[in-house]
């Protein structure tokens, strides 16, 4: 496997991991940190779900990319013949 082919894979399997952790945790912890801040914390509530959002649905899309990637770069290696 090309090496630029494999980091890419690396990565994807990274961000898959870091994806299905967020899925699970994320929203435990912004119900945490929420149950323990006070009622004029809501702005910064509010921007902390909207980032917290956007981390979990960005994972999974990234590592798909770069799993195509990767594929896309094994193909187009022509070092090697089938």
């Amino acid at each position: 496997m090309n090496k630029t082919a494999r980091k890419c894979v690396v990565w994807a399997g990274g961000l898959f991991l870091l994806g299905a952790i967020a899925i699970v945790w994320l929203p435990s912890l912004y119900a945490a940190i929420a149950d323990h801040s006070g009622p004029t914390a809501q702005a910064g509530l509010n921007v902390l779900d909207v980032l917290l959002t956007l981390i979990r649905s960005s994972l999974f899309p990234i590592g798909a990319a770069l799993v195509g990637a990767a594929v896309v770069i094994q193909a187009l290696d022509g070092s090697r013949e089938p």
